[in-house]
């Protein structure tokens, strides 16, 4: 019995017939079409994953979900995913950073009803993202937190904490609970509000320090000092590092950075008295054997690992020439040397960022300190030539979706999209970074799982 009106109850009598006649009516039953069509979806993305909840449908037997990767997703052009019996799917398996778009029918005795309203969602790595800019200057002293916007990717300012001096790297937790403040001589950690950002400092640890990284499951951060790899268990409810244990040793007195892998398989560490770059295998315990060393430019002053872990990228700074970026392929730890690319800038290599998509290379360098891209290929790795893409720049920081930039000049923090076929960075708002005369050493972008 179909094209009802929804709301209305309808009573029903069956008769038998054949050539004799009509039979007596059976007993009387009656039924009621749906009161309303599905409505009021709301929507949960997370790690690689959407829960689409739903108010109950009065009558309703089941439920059919409709979707696809673009808007006006319709019951003849969605992908279907029947006979839901409950009121809520979790939708599993999808592309991080990618936007689902939704319709839901109900269906009773008498079919499927009319669709609700379209609802969308991104599925995310992080749920929030907080940046944070570190600034040195004995006047100032001071870590300022901001708040990321997932959907815009302008930010908000919230409350400094104080830093200790001297500060010149923040190390972000990859779980999104602590940051620490190297100053070469101590460790500041801090936790972090998972709400706002803000940061309480727990206990300094005195021990020098050059460079840091965290494990991605948070248990371990290793730090690189002197002719050496200490490994800390990080204390899960404070940050705290505790029990430190040189697992390396006699290495050059020269080690400028450490990165680790996003599955925690492998560490790498640069090591620019001996012009080599450094291959480590992780083990469960948090154990680290050495793989064989590749010979790199001298003058280390920066280190980049692609987010999936396929390629690193080194920059050396020494004057001229040897003003390079190197880009290595990966595989199993394996370290295999590209093609080198001259740096934008003829001097003054500072840093190197990967974008989150890994689709481009973000180098800091030149006299004035000018922002270059390099496309990424992403079967070997190999560097397009360098674009001019920001100017004046003290600092910069991308962000793990890939589609937000930042940089820090002087006291202001200025946000970017990232065209997603160039690397071009396109301004699209700014914020106060630091107070007058500031010294901006480093900002860091936090997520929460």
């Amino acid at each position: 019995h179909k094209n009802l009106t929804n709301g209305t109850t309808y009573y029903y009598v069956v008769t038998a017939s054949n050539d004799a006649g009509e039979s007596s009516a059976s007993s009387e039953v009656s039924a009621i079409r749906f009161t309303t069509n599905p409505s009021a979806l709301t929507v949960a993305p997370a790690n690689a994953n959407i829960t689409i909840s739903w108010p109950a449908v009065v009558g309703a037997a089941s439920y059919t979900l409709y979707h696809r990767t673009s808007t006006g997703v319709t019951i003849a052009n969605g992908t279907k995913i029947e006979n839901i019996t409950g009121t809520s799917y979790a939708h599993t398996g999808l592309t991080n950073n990618t936007t689902y778009y939704y319709i839901l029918t109900a269906t009773d005795a008498a079919g499927e009803a009319t669709a609700s309203s379209e609802v969308s969602g991104m599925p995310r790595k992080f749920q929030k993202q907080f940046l944070y800019v570190a600034d040195s200057a004995a006047a100032n002293l001071r870590i300022r937190p901001f708040t990321v916007s997932m959907d815009t990717g302008l930010v908000t300012a919230g409350t400094d904490a104080t830093a200790p001096s001297g500060i010149f790297r923040l190390v972000a937790d990859p779980q999104g609970r602590f940051l620490y403040a190297l100053n070469g001589t101590l460790i500041r950690p801090y936790t972090v509000n998972q709400t706002t950002g803000a940061l309480t400092a727990g206990t300094d640890l005195t021990a020098g320090n050059i460079d840091m990284e965290l494990l991605p499951n948070g248990l371990f951060a290793y730090l690189i000092s002197g002719q050496k790899i200490t490994r800390y268990a990080v204390n899960q409810t404070t940050g705290a590092l505790e029990s430190g244990t040189d697992v390396i040793t006699g290495l050059g007195n020269l080690l400028n950075r450490i990165t680790i892998d996003s599955n925690g398989s492998y560490l790498y560490v640069t090591d620019s008295s001996n012009n080599r770059l450094l291959p480590y295998s992780i083990n469960s315990s948090g154990g680290i054997s050495a793989g064989p060393p590749t010979t790199i430019t001298g003058g280390v002053v920066d280190l980049a690992l692609a987010p999936n872990g396929n390629f690193i990228f080194e920059m050396s700074s020494g004057g001229g020439a040897n003003n390079l970026i190197a880009p290595f392929a990966i595989s199993s730890g394996t370290l295999t040397a590209g093609a080198t690319v001259g740096q934008g800038g003829s001097d003054a290599g500072q840093l190197l960022s990967v974008d989150g998509s890994g689709l481009f290379l973000y180098e800091l360098s030149g006299t004035g300190l000018s922002v270059y891209v390099h496309s990424i290929n992403q079967t070997t790795g190999a560097l397009g030539s360098a674009g001019s893409v920001a100017t004046s720049i003290t600092r910069m920081t991308s962000e793990p979706t890939g589609r937000f930039f930042y940089t820090v000049a002087s006291t202001t923090l200025t946000a970017y999209t990232i065209n997603s076929s160039s690397g071009v960075l396109t301004s699209i708002g700014t914020a106060t970074a630091a107070n007058s005369s500031p010294s901006i050493v480093h900002a860091v972008i936090l997520g929460i799982p």
